[in-house]
């Protein structure tokens, strides 16, 4: 693993960078309803316009393992998801995925995997995550509020979503 700072659709760097790797993992992204909302430009620059650009750019004989989401699904009113279940986001933040995976999905060698809500440890804490948010708000204010509490919602660790790349990998 080679670690490179720099952008996502710097295309001096990226194509160069792509040319060198046996597998392509695209993480970057601007995760979030909320977030993609503030920022919709960047939303579609980072979730989308790289990841299309990822995939022009690699050769067929490398694979890519592209992390969706389930926010995909919209309100999910066909009850239990799964890989056949249509996406219909309604958030900015889902819609820029799943047009991102379906540029993944259209080639070959490729891998989608939409995971649940992430929740886990990380140098920069993300609090506007359901499950950290709930932890905080238990662990600071000694009491949590359940918004919507009749409602159903899956949640993987950060350490479970690793695994699944290297299995993938393996």
């Amino acid at each position: 693993l080679k670690i490179v700072r720099g952008d996502c659709g710097d295309q001096r760097l990226i194509p160069a960078l792509i040319k060198r790797a046996d597998i392509l993992i695209p993480l970057a992204a601007l995760v979030g309803a909320d977030r993609c909302h503030q920022d919709p430009t960047l939303a579609f620059h980072l979730n989308f316009q790289a990841v299309q650009d990822l995939c022009f750019y690699a050769s067929k004989d490398q694979p890519i393992l592209f992390p969706c989401t389930n926010s995909g699904y919209g309100k999910g009113e066909t009850g239990i998801c799964n890989e056949h279940t249509p996406m219909e986001p309604i958030s900015y933040y889902g819609k820029t995925k799943k047009s991102a995976e379906y540029e993944v999905m259209r080639r070959e060698n490729s891998i989608s995997f939409r995971f649940a809500t992430l929740f886990g440890m990380s140098p920069r804490m993300r609090w506007g995550l359901l499950t950290n948010y709930l932890v905080k708000q238990a662990v600071t204010e000694k009491y949590i509020v359940l918004f919507e509490s009749s409602f159903k919602r899956n949640f993987l660790s950060v350490h479970d979503a690793a695994r699944v790349f290297l299995h993938a990998i393996e």
